[in-house]
């Protein structure tokens, strides 16, 4: 009789602990969810492929090789704001690598904890106080990075936008008349095996892409990636649309036709952030 009991009072003990353990999971789940921020609204990508540049009295080097992703966030903690995220492709790397985020944003605080440690923010040493740290959170006037969807309306009602009858066109323009400065002197990080990479500053000249669909939409996810500063992000797009895309970027390309590429469109995305 004793074993019987003694069988009983295990059992209902580990009950209790499986239920104090899915207790305390679905806290921790929960708490974590009320932390996270979410921006949304519409998202884009491009690369912009260019031949070596010749440098001249007027007209300076730029990489050959950046991935451009713009946003125009509608819905966010901090009210609605555009960025553009600068990828360089590294070859001492062999990858594309987030170099500077480009933003309108009333409050910048977030980005800077979020890109901590990696090229936007580069600091290994902790101390803001480094002279060899670099800070790619680039704030500029609303006025002059400015990305809408301009609804054309002469759509053929298979394709375009979110209506599938309007001839939607998602826009991205940078008009900063000096540009924008995007600071990488890894050749001052003396004793870094980064050094080597030499001074890979550039600065990004006023542009405007502007993306039109060609193609079906589908949902796509980004992995909830753990970033150098510990905070975790995910993209998501609803409904991502392969997009035309028309490059013009005259310090680099000239005043005349744009560069013709594609890339696509996030329509409906989101950025899920959360914090350590």
């Amino acid at each position: 009789m004793k074993k019987k009991y003694l069988g009983i009072c295990i059992l209902l003990l580990s009950v209790m602990v499986v239920s104090l353990i899915t207790a305390v999971g679905q806290t921790l789940a929960k708490s974590e969810e009320s932390n996270q921020i979410i921006n949304s609204g519409t998202g884009s990508l491009v690369y912009l492929n260019l031949p070596p540049s010749t440098v001249t009295a007027t007209i300076p080097s730029h990489p050959s090789d950046l991935q451009l992703r713009s946003y125009h966030f509608d819905n966010s903690p901090m009210g609605p704001y555009d960025s553009i995220m600068v990828y360089l492709w590294m070859p001492q790397r062999n990858s594309y690598n987030v170099v500077a985020l480009i933003t309108d944003a009333p409050n910048t605080q977030l980005f800077k904890d979020l890109w901590f440690k990696t090229f936007i923010w580069y600091n290994t040493t902790g101390i803001t106080s480094n002279p060899n740290a670099f800070l790619n959170v680039i704030q500029v006037a609303d006025n002059v990075l400015q990305i809408a969807t301009e609804d054309t309306n002469n759509g053929n009602g298979v394709k375009g936008g979110a209506n599938g009858e309007a001839s939607n066109v998602f826009v991205v323009s940078l008009t900063k008349t000096d540009g924008v400065k995007i600071n990488l002197p890894f050749n001052l990080w003396t004793g870094s095996p980064l050094q080597s990479y030499g001074d890979m500053t550039f600065t990004l000249p006023p542009m405007t892409l502007k993306f039109r669909e060609i193609a079906d939409s589908y949902t796509d996810s980004g992995a909830n990636a753990l970033l150098p500063s510990l905070y975790h992000r995910q993209p998501i797009a609803e409904m991502r649309t392969p997009a035309w895309v028309e490059e013009s970027v005259p310090l680099w390309l000239g005043a005349t036709s744009p560069l013709e590429v594609v890339g696509h469109i996030d329509w409906h995305f989101s950025e899920v952030i959360t914090p350590p």
